[in-house]
């Protein structure tokens, strides 16, 4: 399950995200939108020419045409018409969620709001769950939308972990507490990891302190209560916790740390970050940035060569006696060909 939802979370911002600048509808563009529609509505009967006429709608990219708004609205009040004529055999039920994908690809025409409205409260489940996911990416925001959303929680129709993404697509701001909340009291490893990447899209490295307050809780669960593949170092990005060690100090930066050597390779590409920080006025900043460049080093993930100079310019500057001893030592163990002179 949480391989899925992580797929679509890492992606969104690529399915619906690209829009080319609007532009004026040309006749040419009216008539090749026009074909394209009439020839899915006279395939209604077919569900393998449904099929394949729909496919060429959503190749053709309406939205990122010069289509205009009432073209848009034409085409969404059609398609919809569509929807409600078919059946829930295997070929339809696949028109069916296309349609639902079209309609959610950021068209915000009246049309597609009230289908997605209809959808949420009375669609089946494959098909509401495919309307939640097109709110996800924000192609139908709106607070009637996330009302909607919400209402479905209350109802017990869908889960307040499924219902988040949504929740964000519609209105990310009203969202944010919300996720922060869920985030600060699960106890599923899966809808943590989950629900944790939904920060990653409000850019802000100050949001993720929940998810290192969280992170001793979730790494101290056994190992059978993880799915095989994961643990609690996906919840983050690492981007963000990149961004996150640049603009935090102290107790804050060994925490993120800590999740950085948790989660793998560190690089010599990342090491101008922690040669700032060990240029710090705070000690414990500097003290957290010394161990894991030391350790780093000891493993392997950034070069001898690289890290020498950048060791000993700290050791030249550090005025606390224990970690200039600490550096020093760690030099010697370095060796003479890249610590200090032969």
């Amino acid at each position: 399950m949480l391989a899925g939802f992580l797929t679509i979370y890492t992606l969104s911002g690529l399915a619906y995200a690209q829009q080319a600048p609007a532009k004026t509808e040309t006749p040419g563009v009216k008539a090749e939108i026009e074909v394209l529609i009439s020839k899915a509505e006279v395939s209604q009967k077919d569900p393998l020419k449904l099929n394949d006429a729909i496919n060429k709608i959503l190749d053709y990219g309406l939205y990122n045409k010069s289509a205009s708004q009432a073209t848009k609205s034409d085409v969404a009040a059609r398609l919809v018409k569509i929807y409600n004529s078919l059946d829930d055999t295997l070929i339809n039920t696949a028109n069916k969620k296309q349609i639902i994908e079209f309609l959610g690809s950021r068209n915000k025409v009246p049309e597609a709001h009230e289908f997605f409205l209809s959808v949420l409260e009375n669609g089946k489940g494959q098909y509401r769950a495919e309307a939640l996911r097109a709110i996800y990416f924000g192609g139908i925001p709106g607070d009637d939308i996330y009302d909607k959303v919400k209402s479905l929680v209350a109802r017990g129709i869908i889960k307040e972990e499924e219902s988040l993404g949504s929740l964000k697509g519609a209105n990310p701001q009203r969202a944010l507490p919300e996720i922060q909340k869920f985030l600060a009291t699960t106890k599923d490893p899966e809808w943590f990891v989950g629900i944790g990447h939904l920060l990653y899209y409000y850019k802000d490295p100050s949001l993720l302190d929940v998810l290192f307050q969280r992170y001793d809780y979730f790494k101290g669960l056994p190992a059978s209560a993880w799915p095989e593949g994961y643990d609690p170092t996906l919840c983050i990005s690492t981007e963000m916790l990149m961004k996150y060690i640049e603009v935090n100090e102290g107790v804050k930066l060994k925490k993120a740390l800590e999740v950085f050597e948790d989660s793998g390779v560190f690089g010599n590409r990342k090491l101008p970050v922690l040669q700032k920080k060990l240029e710090s006025a705070n000690l414990a900043t500097r003290k957290a940035a010394t161990e894991f460049l030391i350790h780093q080093t000891e493993i392997g993930s950034v070069s001898r060569e690289n890290i020498a100079p950048v060791l000993k310019d700290a050791e030249a500057r550090e005025t606390d006696k224990d970690l200039k001893l600490r550096l020093k030592s760690a030099l010697k163990k370095l060796g003479p060909r890249v610590g200090g002179k032969k």
